[in-house]
């Protein structure tokens, strides 16, 4: 079972009303990124704003807020103050990562009400840690490139026709990829963070470096569609058109001739090795 199944449950307890709608999409969202292995566009936003928002336990936080936070004095470690759990019984469990002392906390007080209420959260807190620590990994993934094809331009057969190719337009594509993550670096306290590498998958029999513009040195420095030099790695966009006879031709344009006369956009950073 996924950990967002597995929490599901546990964690929508302590919504209710409106509260908990929003939850269950939340969480929806949430079972989709795990599944993708990093935040899908738009959602994480989306995510961080519905989750903190567990109402019934911001109600007990603002009942025994006076309780909760004179347990404990300014002489104790902040682990052992009472208002860090008035802070997230009000504020959130999700994304909380800060220790709290529960051992000492309920050491301070004999009042069986606050130790009910010190054992309520306690139990919050424990619900949200497999989400938290989900959203910590998925956190340390950078966004999957996303390729969308929104439509050649009429311009692009002129282009084509200046660069020496006669081809099908209505089958101008991106090449397929397949994604494969891999640790790019570490954040300041060494942990590690991953970045997404396109493996391309040239069809068999895939015709490459045909346009006037193609480096004879085998390597990829102009823009096949314009001529322009390309210095930014990421830029590249690789493209697919087929022949008069079917057979696949390789095109390697920059982004914005990617998007304005072949109709791919791409978005996020965009690295590429080639299977050739």
């Amino acid at each position: 079972m996924t950990v967002v199944e597995s929490s599901r449950q546990n964690c929508l307890q302590w919504f209710s009303g409106k509260a908990l709608e929003n939850a269950r999409k939340a969480l929806d969202l949430l079972a989709e990124c795990e599944a993708a292995g990093y935040w899908l566009p738009g959602t994480k936003r989306k995510i961080d704003a519905c989750l903190p928002k567990t109402n019934l336990t911001a109600n007990l936080a603002t009942k025994h807020e006076h309780s909760l936070v004179n347990l404990g004095s300014f002489n104790n470690p902040e682990p052992e103050r009472g208002w860090r759990v008035f802070w997230i019984l009000k504020y959130g469990a999700w994304r909380y990562t800060s220790h709290i002392n529960w051992p000492s906390l309920r050491s301070k007080t004999s009042d069986p009400i606050l130790l009910s209420l010190l054992d309520t959260a306690l139990h919050y807190v424990s619900d949200f840690v497999p989400l938290t620590a989900l959203a910590l990994e998925l956190d340390a993934v950078s966004p999957k490139p996303q390729v969308t094809t929104i439509g050649a331009s009429p311009t692009v057969t002129k282009t084509l026709a200046e660069i020496g190719l006669h081809v099908k337009l209505d089958t101008i594509r991106p090449c397929p990829v397949t994604w494969r993550k891999i640790a790019s670096s570490t954040t300041e306290d060494g942990q590690p963070r991953y970045s997404w590498i396109g493996i391309l998958e040239w069809p068999e029999n895939t015709v490459h470096d045909r346009s006037s513009h193609a480096d004879p040195t085998g390597y990829h420095l102009h823009c096949h569609a314009c001529g322009h030099s390309i210095k930014n790695h990421f830029n590249w966009v690789p493209i697919l058109v087929d022949q008069a006879d079917g057979t696949p031709l390789s095109l390697w344009v920059g982004r914005d001739c990617a998007q304005t006369l072949f109709g791919v956009r791409v978005s996020n950073d965009f690295i590429l090795e080639d299977s050739r």
